[in-house]
């Protein structure tokens, strides 16, 4: 897609920095026509904007135990205290332009349930739960070379609670 909509800035229509990938549903559902118009409403350009937004851990989610082994994962953002207020404006604009929160908590039930009917597995077979975590969840967050792909933080969280969802399944 055009990171600058081609209807306003047409003559930016093949410039290379200003077709960027996006997905069909963030391109119709929430950019659009969109463009940044103020400082502080400006959406991450995967091209040109600094290596902080894609190196840099902001992704954060957190698994929410309902008590009976099943769950929930909540996407949030945690953005370094070292950042500029406008890179971290820039990443708060972006997470809530796109719903990002929410539609990586979609993304993630498949993934989460896999995980939990592997955890059950794991654990039937005798499998020590540390032992899973280092297999399965472990490798999966150091393969991911994205810090804030939404996988990796549905493992990082699953990590954080790794013992009290062993302890339910």
């Amino acid at each position: 897609d055009h990171f600058l909509p081609k209807s306003r800035y047409g003559h930016f229509s093949v410039f290379p920095y200003n077709l960027i990938p996006i997905c069909k549903d963030c391109n119709t559902e929430f950019k659009g026509e969109f463009f940044p118009a103020e400082k502080n409403k400006q959406l991450i350009h995967p091209y040109l904007d600094e290596d902080c937004f894609f190196n840099e851990q902001w992704l954060y989610a957190e698994y929410i135990d309902n008590g009976t082994g099943d769950g929930t994962v909540r996407y949030f953002i945690n953005l370094p205290i070292a950042w500029s207020d406008d890179k971290k404006e820039k990443i708060k604009f972006h997470f809530e332009m796109f719903h990002l929160a929410d539609r990586f908590s979609a993304y993630s039930v498949g993934s989460l349930s896999d995980i939990l009917v592997q955890m059950k597995s794991y654990k039937e077979k005798g499998t020590s739960m540390e032992d899973f975590e280092e297999c399965s969840i472990d490798s999966v967050i150091e393969s991911e070379s994205r810090a804030n792909h939404w996988k990796k933080a549905l493992f990082q969280a699953v990590k954080d609670k790794i013992s009290v969802i062993w302890g339910r399944i």
